[in-house]
Order: C-alpha cells, then structure tokens, then sequence
C-alpha cells in the first residue's frame, strides 16, 4: 500500500459499506455538489430509517425532496466515492450567502501561542446574515490583541471569509454536560451584546 492510500485511509470514512445505499453532498439550496466540494452529507437505502411516525413536519426537516437523510455532517467526496468529514452543519457560519466552518477557523486560532481555548460562533447581521466571532481565552500572562490574532491568521494564508470580525476575550468559555463548548450560550451572549433583536 502507498504513503498516500494509507492518508486516505487513516484520513477518512472510506466509500459506502452497502451496495443499496448512496450518499451525496449538497449545498445549502439543496442541490448536489461537484466531487471534493465540502457541503452536507445526505444518505438513502436499506440502512436508513423512513422517517418519524405521523410527523410530517419534522420528517420535511431531516429529508430532502427526493428522499435522503440529511446527517448534519458536513463532508466532501471525492472522485473515487471516498467520504471525508470535515464537521458539523451546526458547526458553521452562513456569511452572506457563504457557508464557512467554525471548525476550521478554531483550528487556525488554536495555532496562536497565546491562545488557550476558543470558540467561533455566527454572530447575527442584518445585511449578510452572520459574521463570524470568536470567544478567546488567553494563556495565564500572554497578551493577545483582536489585531494580533487576524494577523496571525493572514500569515497562516487564512481567507478573507475565515477571518474574524469581532474578538470576545474571556476568563473561560461555557461547556456542556459532556464537556464541549457551549456555542448557544455564547450566542445568546453576543446577542445580548450586540442588543439585537431577534
């Protein structure tokens, strides 16, 4: 086996386990995606349950039109069926029109030596829907500007979109019963700052 089958093997979920079943990925208008382009990852077959018991309303929220299951995963396939995850859709950011992954804005941030903990939410906007907002805990005695770390980002060759607009920098950030950050809370936090009017 070669250095790169083992990276996609180590790397991903590998293609679909059953003959019947099909996956795709699709954007958030519900339309299919081209091969290696992150979006939702939809399923239908044999594996996948019909739906929720006389609830049709519920059932139009986890199916599309044509009768997959959406997952909630965001993925990319590639060319040779094989899927890769790369987060949630509740882990993103819908920026006029574009969906960014908080995810991996997290992972840039997290890169910076004076970070100790962060969380990226959607903070919502007027014109474009969401900008992005990051929750920052410093390391004990390390300064760290809202300036310094979009720096640190650009360096990093950060896009434009993955680039946040406002810094919130507090002592801890709020976590969950099973121990992940707890981004409704700071969105209802931000909202609070941002006296908005939901």
């Amino acid at each position: 086996m070669t250095a790169i089958a083992r990276t996609i093997v180590c790397t991903t979920v590998g293609r679909k386990d059953c003959p019947y079943s099909d996956f795709k990925v699709i954007n958030q208008y519900g339309e299919e995606v081209p091969p290696g382009t992150e979006g939702e990852l939809v399923t239908k077959g044999p594996t996948i349950f019909t739906g929720y018991f006389k609830s049709p309303d519920d059932n139009a929220q986890i199916f599309t039109n044509d009768g997959y299951y959406k997952t909630g995963d965001l993925a990319r396939i590639d060319e040779a069926g094989i899927i890769t995850l790369t987060g949630r859709i509740k882990e993103t950011i819908l920026r006029g029109g574009e969906t960014i992954s908080a995810i991996g804005i997290e992972r840039l941030i997290n890169s910076h030596p004076a970070v100790a903990d962060v969380a990226v939410i959607g903070m919502p906007d007027k014109d474009l829907g969401e900008r992005i907002c990051a929750y920052i805990v410093r390391k004990a005695g390390m300064a760290l500007t809202h300036e310094e770390m979009v720096a640190h980002l650009k360096k990093l060759g950060a896009s434009v979109m993955q680039l946040p607009e406002r810094t919130e920098f507090v002592e801890s950030i709020p976590s969950t019963s099973v121990g992940k950050a707890d981004k409704k809370m700071l969105k209802q936090d931000i909202v609070t700052k941002l006296n908005y009017a939901v």
